[in-house]
């Protein structure tokens, strides 16, 4: 299946994927003048905080820092800002920031009420439909996501070319040249436009069509930087990462006692929604292995300080100029695609919640 075909199965219809919110969301940024740039909703840290403080814990090192206020954790100055320019329409350049808040604003009242409900099945159909929206801008809008997207933005014109071939064996050469004339001069830009475009395209559709369930757990869950997790199960091996298409759940930390968990749809969990202290310890070494950097707990838990996972290695920049086409498309699919830090582990721990993957 080549990449028009993923996006014909997979290609979500809402309102807060179309040009109109977005035009919309243009129009109300022309007051807008926060420049600190949330990349996890402070909505989200909040159900760790203690007085409004959060614990903050850099993963390679095991520090913690804090406690802090969530309004100075997870978040760069300017993130999503456009520079001057860069948009082929004069608006604000804060207007990512404003279509980012109005969608969290109902992705917050939609949370709130799973985590006062009872566990088990979602069964709301609108409500999966604007969380798998949310959820999907939460995967691609993180510091981790942005640097994978600018390996594809910052690849030359000699690799990209070939590279939409290969993805779109069914395309014609005037589709591959109109590909190629779409993108847009900034590289940051570029970045923010693929991000809504993969949520439309791909990983709200795939997301959406997932059994998703509220699991309740014995002992406090954490949360992290990458707080969508995708684990691919049994089916394949740690090393490896197969995103919200073919993974056999994902999962989202909804507070410190619950987790919405997304199945794939072949898949059918044994047993209740109660994840038991083994459980709850599997699924925290998981998140806490998925940070790109760090992880956030309540000031007085210690589980990720006292997390057994390996460091990531440092990010480089490719350098293409002694490769093949084909070794220089490889290189760059593969410093694009997430992994966690199992993927950089000689000996890394059985999959999580073994009764997930029935």
């Amino acid at each position: 299946m080549d990449i028009n075909q993923i996006i014909t199965a997979y290609r979500f219809d809402h309102p807060w994927l179309t040009e109109a919110f977005v035009e919309e969301s243009r129009v109300l940024a022309a007051g807008e003048t926060a420049r600190r740039h949330h990349f996890v909703p402070e909505f989200h840290l909040r159900y760790w905080a203690i007085d409004g403080m959060v614990k903050t814990v850099d993963v390679d090192t095991g520090r913690a820092k804090g406690p802090l206020s969530t309004r100075s954790v997870a978040f760069e100055r300017d993130f999503y800002t456009i520079p001057d320019g860069a948009d082929s329409v004069d608006t604000s350049p804060l207007w990512v920031e404003t279509y980012l808040s109005r969608i969290e604003n109902s992705a917050a009242r939609h949370i709130a009420e799973l985590n006062a409900g009872p566990a088990g099945p979602v069964g709301d159909l609108s409500v999966k439909r604007d969380l798998a929206v949310f959820l999907g801008l939460q995967h691609r809008r993180t510091v981790d996501a942005r640097r994978r997207s600018l390996v594809i933005a910052n690849a030359p014109d000699s690799i990209k070319q070939p590279m939409l071939e290969r993805m779109m064996p069914t395309a014609t050469p005037l589709q591959i040249e109109e590909s190629m004339q779409n993108q847009l001069r900034d590289r940051k830009a570029g970045a923010i436009r693929m991000m809504i475009e993969d949520v439309r395209n791909v990983t709200a559709g795939t997301l959406f069509g997932r059994r998703w369930a509220i699991y309740e757990a014995e002992g406090a869950l954490v949360t992290c930087d990458e707080p969508v997790i995708a684990i691919a199960g049994p089916r394949y091996p740690r090393s490896v990462s197969v995103g919200s298409g073919l993974s056999g759940v994902v999962v989202y930390p909804l507070s410190p006692g619950r987790v919405l968990v997304m199945s794939h749809p072949q898949l059918q969990d044994r047993g209740p929604f109660l994840l038991d202290h083994n459980e709850t310890h599997n699924l925290n070494r998981e998140i806490v292995a998925n940070a790109a950097k760090t992880a956030f707990e309540r000031p007085s838990d210690t589980t990720v300080e006292s997390a057994d996972v390996p460091a990531r290695p440092p990010s480089t920049d490719p350098d293409y100029t002694q490769m093949s086409v084909d070794d220089a498309i490889d290189l760059m699919l593969q410093l694009a695609t997430p992994r966690n830090r199992w993927a950089y582990h000689d000996n890394p721990p059985p999959w999580p919640v073994p009764r997930w993957f029935g």
